[in-house]
């Protein structure tokens, strides 16, 4: 006579399986969550430097190529915003160098944005940069 009935050994069997496919599906998921969270950090990164060129250049409508090395700034910590805040998740780096490549008409500007995730902020920066000619 045939029993239609499991065994608990393949019931034990059957859970195993589904445990372990289980926690593959989590951790996978766990890893898309954290590499969508890396890419808008990312995203972040390239609009403040972005941003930065673009005040670079209104400062220089506004107030002249005389202004722009107060542009200069190390490791400011800031917020999505760009704005200075110490809580922020971004340090941005703009360096301003006049006279570039000897020639007194030429302004380089090259801002770097790193991002801060999980308390680490040892991400590839972001860089940006143009060059602005005096009289244009």
């Amino acid at each position: 006579m045939k029993k239609n009935g499991l065994t608990t050994v393949e019931v034990l069997m059957s859970a195993f399986i589904l445990m372990i496919v289980t926690i593959g599906v989590v951790l996978f998921s766990a890893q898309l969550l954290d590499m969508a969270k890396r890419m808008d950090y990312q995203y972040a990164s390239v609009n403040l430097a972005k941003n930065r060129l673009e005040r670079t250049k209104n400062i220089i409508h506004s107030n002249g190529f005389d202004s722009l090395p107060d542009m200069a700034e190390n490791q400011t910590i800031v917020n999505e915003n760009g704005a200075p805040d110490l809580n922020g998740d971004f340090e941005r780096t703009t360096i301003v160098t006049t006279n570039y490549n000897g020639d007194p008409l030429l302004t380089r500007v090259v801002v770097n944005v790193r991002y801060k995730y999980r308390g680490s902020t040892n991400s590839v920066p972001v860089t940006s940069s143009t060059i602005f000619i005096d009289g244009f």
